[in-house]
């Protein structure tokens, strides 16, 4: 069975002491010599961690990380997210290049568009329902 890998972006600076939560071992550190953009969904980062457990908010919060939206635990929350997005952008008639989402006929449910992160989602959720969602 493949392992789990959990992985986040160091979008603020490169990854050094100090700049990585020490609680948790990462399985690997990557860092590129310039800020690379992460495509498809458009953010700059100056490398990456990745780690066989996921990090708490408060880590990622607190070194200022962002989760790759593949995570294992990041795709399910990505989902249920777009379901809720994706009918209020219907409802309310959100014109499609505004959109973060868009209906998948053929799962009959509604997909997040590629740039989408959990984090825009999560944004777009707490705008439009006035509610939070963090687990």
């Amino acid at each position: 069975m493949k392992q789990k890998v959990y992985r986040y972006y160091s979008t603020q600076r490169p990854i050094g002491p100090g700049t990585i939560p020490s609680a948790v071992k990462p399985l690997e550190i990557v860092n590129y010599e310039f800020r690379h953009r992460i495509d498809p969904w458009g953010f700059g980062a100056w490398g990456y961690l990745e780690y066989a457990v996921p990090l708490t908010e408060q880590q990622i919060d607190d070194y200022e990380l962002l989760a790759w939206p593949k995570n294992p635990d990041e795709a399910q929350r990505i989902y249920e997210l777009a379901q809720v997005v994706g009918k209020w952008e219907r409802s309310h008639r959100v014109y499609a290049s505004r959109r973060i989402t868009w209906w998948h006929p053929d799962f009959g449910s509604f997909v997040p568009k590629a740039s989408a992160t959990l984090k825009i989602l999560q944004e777009r959720y707490e705008f439009y329902t006035g509610g939070t969602n963090k687990q």
